[in-house]
């Protein structure tokens, strides 16, 4: 697990079974992974309890919570992680960590991107989590920036 690859999920609750026939996805629920430069491996999720955090894998492995889930899946990203894939995901990460949890209808029909600070992330109070893996991949070019975040949901992906 490397920094910018993703961890889908397949939830067991009803929510989740809700959200994966909304999106015709066989996935509810995204996280990214970030690896700090120690090799300590955190998952940066948005998640309706908690916000946007960063969870340490150890933790999560170690309180089992991926019995939580009836499917979980991998996918690497590849692309150049280069100087600025680092510059940009710490940017990225430290603007992000600590907003809260939003999904609205209106964020859901928004076609076009939002308005975007300095480093080309959009300015959002908050993030569901596919729009914050979205928005990362935006951060470093790897999506169209004309589509808007919230456009994407975990199958996406």
């Amino acid at each position: 697990m490397n920094t910018g690859d993703v961890l889908l999920f397949t939830g067991k609750n009803l929510g989740a079974a809700t959200v994966r026939t909304f999106s015709k996805s066989p996935y509810d629920h995204i996280g990214i992974f970030l690896r700090d430069p120690h090799g300590k491996i955190y998952l940066l999720e948005a998640t309706g309890k908690a916000g946007v955090t960063a969870i340490d894998m150890h933790h999560f492995l170690q309180n089992d919570w991926h019995k939580l889930y009836t499917k979980l899946a991998f996918r690497k990203l590849h692309t150049e992680k280069d100087d600025n894939f680092y510059r940009t995901y710490i940017k990225f990460a430290n603007t992000v960590l600590g907003k809260k949890y939003q999904i609205s209808v209106k964020k859901l029909m928004r076609s076009r991107t939002g308005h975007a600070n300095d480093e080309g992330l959009e300015k959002e109070e908050g993030y569901f989590c596919s729009e914050l893996v979205a928005a990362f991949y935006k951060a470093l070019k790897l999506l169209p920036q004309e589509k808007a975040a919230s456009r994407y949901w975990p199958g996406s992906f």
